[in-house]
């Protein structure tokens, strides 16, 4: 059980989870061939969950040169829970910040903002915004995680840590703006904020003048066809909710956003995750190519974490929130992707990393710990 008085971590899919990641495939071997060895992932999973006793119900999403399928474990809920399956919905966490990138690239495409725009112009003109010297913070800055703005806004105090967010609004945002002196240069250093990108989806949202979650629905889940990606949940997808619980395995409540929606609202299946990932690896013909292919330029990436190798060339994007953890990359040079979703808090960074390995020499399951 939790301890008492305990608190959960705020939005996760921290930047230095990536770089873990990153540093992890690095030391092993690069794969050596494009499709993704399903045996060995199930044998990992049946692993984690039998012997490990880790999660409560994991759904993974393959897509490669064999097709789409998805390898499941566990259930919906530990007590009286439905197996998990591709119409699982789960929260992503961070990895809506991918989707907050391709709205920005969309809107690049079609004239409506500039990469190099400084986000004060999309919002209120009596909203000051924090400047650095005659540097101004851009939206790529936002999506590039080099505003200097911090992770997290000095006046973010959650009454309810169990759903931190949902208190934090337009007038928070816009009062911390105004009173916030940056630390460091413009465009300098990568430092991840939740922040940054929950302001940036505010922006771009004011831009077009419709609320966030209209905002990805009309740019992004509705030309992909996922219908079953949003903030608010239909009815139907609410009866395949899968319910949130703690590292300590107890079920948690949801989190609900406001101003930061763009930092981590979103909610998914792993069967919508599988046509997400078959539109960025070009499988499947979409309006929205241009758009996936400038979020997806290995100069200028807009959202995801670019990882280039000798024989891969991986872009990626982690999350987590309260009662969740979620893992996607795609291999643009193999053409494979995997997501993976999880209904326990933690990480799924080290599972991420043996899959994306296991299009390799035949994976040995890790020993128990």
């Amino acid at each position: 059980m939790r301890e008492a008085g305990s608190k959960r971590k705020p939005l996760g899919g921290m930047l230095c989870k990536m770089v873990t990641i990153s540093a992890m495939m690095l030391a092993g071997q690069a794969p050596a061939v494009a499709a993704f060895n399903d045996a060995d992932i199930q044998a990992l999973l049946q692993r984690r969950f039998d012997v490990e006793k880790r999660g409560v119900g994991l759904v993974i999403g393959l897509i490669d040169e064999n097709g789409r399928r998805v390898i499941s474990h566990g259930v919906t809920r530990l007590k009286d829970g439905r197996p998990v399956d591709g119409d699982t919905v789960f929260e992503i966490g961070s990895i809506t910040k991918v989707f907050t990138a391709i709205v920005l690239a969309d809107m690049a495409e079609k004239g409506e903002v500039a990469l190099d725009d400084p986000v004060a112009k999309l919002l209120p003109p009596q909203v000051s915004v924090p400047r650095r010297g005659d540097r101004q913070i851009t939206l790529l800055n936002l999506s590039q995680h080099t505003s200097g703005l911090p992770r997290l806004p000095d006046n973010f105090t959650p009454a309810d840590m169990n759903n931190p967010y949902v208190g934090y609004t337009q007038e928070h945002l816009y009062r911390f703006l105004a009173e916030h002196r940056l630390q460091g240069d413009i465009g300098v250093k990568k430092e991840y904020s939740n922040l940054g990108a929950g302001l940036l989806g505010h922006a771009l949202a004011r831009r077009v003048g419709v609320d966030y979650a209209t905002l990805v629905r009309q740019r992004v889940t509705e030309p992909l066809r996922m219908r079953d990606t949003a903030i608010t949940l239909t009815p139907a997808m609410q009866t395949r909710l899968a319910t949130g619980h703690s590292e300590q395995l107890e079920p948690v409540a949801n989190w609900d956003f406001q101003a930061l929606a763009g930092a981590g609202a979103l909610r998914s299946t792993a069967n919508d995750m599988l046509r997400f990932m078959a539109a960025n690896l070009d499988m499947d013909e979409t309006p929205l190519k241009p758009a996936l292919l400038r979020a997806r330029s290995p100069e200028q990436p807009l959202g995801w974490i670019f990882n280039r190798r000798p024989n891969a060339e991986l872009y990626m994007h982690d999350g987590g929130t309260g009662g969740y953890a979620s893992f996607i990359s795609v291999d643009s040079k193999n053409r494979r992707g995997v997501v993976i979703l999880s209904n326990s808090a933690g990480t799924v960074g080290d599972l991420a990393v043996l899959i994306l390995r296991s299009a390799g020499p035949s994976l040995k399951p890790p020993s128990a710990p």
